[in-house]
């Protein structure tokens, strides 16, 4: 999982169809499926990326792209924010070690505007900075899916209240990073 390896290849295809519980349809028995043919689906899948993602800061140095990807999973079936069904709802973690950054990717763009309630939890002691993306756009991700948390989330279920973490609230708010390197001033 993550690392930022990605297999684009076919058997690379099935195995993100298989996280995602979606069996690619033959017309024959004997037809094999074949994502380069009939690729629709895979560049969906590649297309929205951008919104199915959230920028997690402040992860402890003892953080690894498992145990983020346990801690989002068990954390999102308790608040109930799994509305692809049942199964996990994260697909990748991408994570940056040195700076205790991760990219959580989720199966739907509605799952993580639900993991987006989760700002400010804990995790192994230190609150998270749960927030969009770098490349993250409004404007057409509103097309793929809900962009607020649902209100029907059941935050109490991990200790959390809403609106409960510090900081800017709201549905678009986006990660800069590096902003000494680029001359930006502090942006909140």
């Amino acid at each position: 999982m993550g690392g930022g390896d990605v297999d684009h290849g076919v058997e690379g295809i099935r195995r993100e169809l298989n996280r995602l519980s979606i069996q690619p349809q033959a017309t024959t028995d004997e037809e094999q499926f074949d994502p380069f043919v009939n690729n629709s689906l895979a560049r969906h899948l590649e297309d929205t990326r951008y919104a199915r993602r959230v920028s997690v800061g402040g992860l402890p140095p003892s953080a690894n792209e498992q145990t983020v990807a346990i801690f989002f999973n068990q954390a999102m079936a308790a608040i109930g924010g799994n509305t692809a069904g049942p199964g996990d709802a994260v697909v990748d973690v991408d994570m940056n070690h040195d700076r205790g950054f991760a990219l959580v990717e989720m199966r739907l763009t509605e799952e993580a505007s639900n993991a987006m309630a989760l700002d400010g939890i804990l995790f192994e002691g230190v609150p998270l900075k749960i927030r969009r993306p770098p490349g993250y756009k409004p404007s057409e991700a509103a097309a793929l899916g809900p962009s607020m948390p649902s209100r029907c989330l059941n935050l109490a279920a991990v200790g959390w209240t809403p609106g409960s973490a510090e900081g800017l609230k709201g549905p678009d708010r986006i990660c800069v990073s590096d902003h000494k390197e680029y001359n930006l001033p502090f942006v909140r």
